[in-house]
């Protein structure tokens, strides 16, 4: 799937960490990404976190997302 030009992978915030790292770890190349975080600043946004735009879209998700960042900065994802 991440290698299918056919299919659209979302992430946000992911150039600067997560990909390098599935590339490093796992040799996984993603092709066809569109990250959230560079789009949002290509627009001019101001607050260009995940949790700053779930919140200008009113995304019911903001809330949990917003509890959840702490614990999610520490995971380590290799252990999934």
């Amino acid at each position: 799937m991440f290698a299918d030009p056919k299919v659209l992978k979302i992430g946000h915030s992911t150039l600067g960490g997560d990909l390098p790292s599935l590339h490093r770890d796992f040799a996984i190349v993603i092709v066809n990404h569109y990250d959230t975080q560079i789009g949002a600043s290509s627009l001019g946004l101001k607050g260009i976190g995940l949790s700053s735009l779930l919140e200008r879209l009113h995304c019911p998700l903001h809330a949990e997302i917003a509890k959840s960042k702490e614990v999610m900065r520490s995971i380590d994802w290799r252990k999934r």
